[in-house]
């Protein structure tokens, strides 16, 4: 293990806490009309309360009766578990669980220190964790219950693992335990995410690369051999122990990837990837020229690397290719939180060979010092906007004013809970989080013919929501629809009823 400076250590200490305290005092109470974090809460409150099969009936209904697709009918049952903890200490705790799933952040930036251990030299290694721990886009996204930051966790720990135990042949207490360990954390990260079978994969080229030697050769020891199949048996017990308890459902991703124009998705998903990462950098145009800038670098460093960081770049290309061959996975940065750190080793690691080439000794000068310049410009960058996000939150009073726990929000689930009965059934655009907070049957459907004809008995139409033409023309035409009556109003939600 290779030791650290002193000042090392300190700056390393300062960083994250220094991210501890801003984060911890600029969280919000509530949470956005999100819908997928309904789901995740919804499967921890049914794992707790035996009541799985009431959930899954409930999502089939949903399934069955929404005119728009509305993702899974379950998700994997990794981040409900880590989640199981948190809920039955503190209930239904919505700040709780946020402060809970950022601890899974600061995690990250530890290992993030380490994971490019003996690749990068020290100061390279803190800026990439300052990158992150100072970053706008976890500061704003921390206000997600969602399962994106620990499968960050535990994505960064596979790969650490894999690198260390495998590539570095460097064991945790002895090597028996440290396979126990790479096998579950391998596991968790699928169990978390159908992505994570990626570490599977990376694992096993890992052990092919690294120990092909030994498989050829008979004269050694049968349990010499077997001590490597010890994180695939970990692997496989888990998954079989999975299978037993947790439902499964994977037919959505196929048909999801079945019943796609290819040629179209691969088009809109690889311009769209090219350009998002840019968000990591800034949401300003004038600083995402870093990420432009950063580009013939990231790319530089992959082709000059690729054998000799192979783990890493396998990791990359096979995220790559799940992300553009999957039409729904456009939906915002999220996606690809866990391959930024890859991407940032890169073009950091570019840099620093491309400038060992056979330069003129002034330029390179001019180049490190442009790039220290850039990267101070950017850090600052994102204090400042830190700072402004928390001045922010301190002036609305901590309160997300949109979403389930907005004043207008809450006074329309009040009225559902006391005005109407358990068995009612409604259609609502966030459909998961409404049957979440009022635990009513509800749909998300703009076909006014088939609320009548199955008899939805209230319609809650969300005044804001006017991301398609077809959203708008449906609240135009059930507020003039004789069909339906109108039973509740205020500033941001309409409630109405079928006559």
């Amino acid at each position: 293990m290779e030791k650290f400076k002193i000042t090392t250590k300190i700056l390393l200490i300062f960083i994250i806490s220094l991210s501890i305290f801003l984060n911890l005092i600029s969280f919000k109470r509530g949470h956005t009309w999100g819908d997928d974090f309904a789901l995740y809460i919804a499967q921890t409150k049914s794992f707790i309360e035996n009541s799985v099969d009431n959930l899954i009936e409930e999502q089939r209904f949903l399934e069955q009766y929404s005119s728009e697709l509305h993702g899974p009918l379950l998700y994997p049952w990794g981040f409900p578990i880590l989640l199981a903890s948190v809920y039955k200490i503190f209930g239904f705790n919505i700040l709780a669980m946020k402060i809970y799933i950022f601890l899974f952040f600061i995690a990250s930036l530890f290992i993030l220190f380490f994971l490019f251990e003996g690749i990068l030299n020290e100061r390279l290694r803190l800026l990439i964790v300052t990158m992150f721990a100072l970053n706008p886009v976890f500061f704003y996204f921390k206000e997600n219950v969602l399962a994106d930051v620990p499968f960050l966790f535990f994505t960064l720990l596979g790969m650490w693992l894999i690198k260390l135990y495998i590539i570095e042949k460097r064991f945790f207490i002895n090597r028996y335990i440290s396979f126990v360990i790479l096998g579950f954390v391998i596991f968790f990260a699928y169990f978390i995410k159908i992505q994570g079978i990626i570490l599977f994969l990376i694992l096993f080229l890992c052990h092919v690369v690294e120990y092909r030697e030994l498989l050829n050769k008979r004269d050694i020891l049968l349990k010499e051999k077997c001590f490597h199949l010890i994180p695939y048996v970990i692997i496989a017990l888990c998954m079989s122990v999975k299978g037993i308890i947790f439902y499964e459902n994977f037919e959505y991703f196929f048909y999801v990837l079945l019943n796609q124009d290819i040629i179209t998705t691969l088009k809109k998903n690889i311009v769209y990837y090219l350009i998002l990462p840019s968000e990591f950098f800034s949401s300003k145009a004038i600083f995402k020229f870093i990420y432009f800038f950063s580009m013939p670098f990231a790319f530089y460093g992959f082709i000059a690397n690729i054998k000799k960081d192979y783990p890493f770049a396998m990791f990359m290309i096979f995220n790559a290719l799940i992300l553009l061959v999957f039409p729904f996975t456009t939906q915002g940065i999220r996606y690809i939180l866990f391959i930024l750190p890859f991407y940032c080793y890169y073009f950091l690691k570019g840099f620093v060979e491309f400038n060992m080439l056979e330069l003129n000794r002034g330029y390179k000068k001019v180049c490190i010092g442009a790039m220290y310049f850039i990267m101070a410009t950017l850090i600052f960058s994102f204090l400042l906007r830190d700072v402004n996000y928390i001045r922010k939150v301190y002036k609305e009073n901590r309160y997300t004013h949109e979403g389930p726990y907005s004043k207008n929000a809450t006074e329309m689930i009040n009225f559902i809970i006391n005005f109407t009965k358990p068995d009612d059934k409604l259609v609502f655009f966030k459909p998961r989080a409404l049957r979440l907070y009022t635990n009513r049957k509800t749909v998300v459907n703009y076909n006014i013919d088939d609320i009548v004809n199955h008899r939805f008995k209230y319609v809650v139409v969300y005044k804001n929501d006017m991301e398609h033409d077809y959203r708008i023309k449906f609240r135009y035409d059930i507020d003039k629809s004789h069909f339906f009556r109108k039973i509740f109003e205020n500033d941001e939600y309409l409630i109405y009823e079928l006559i």
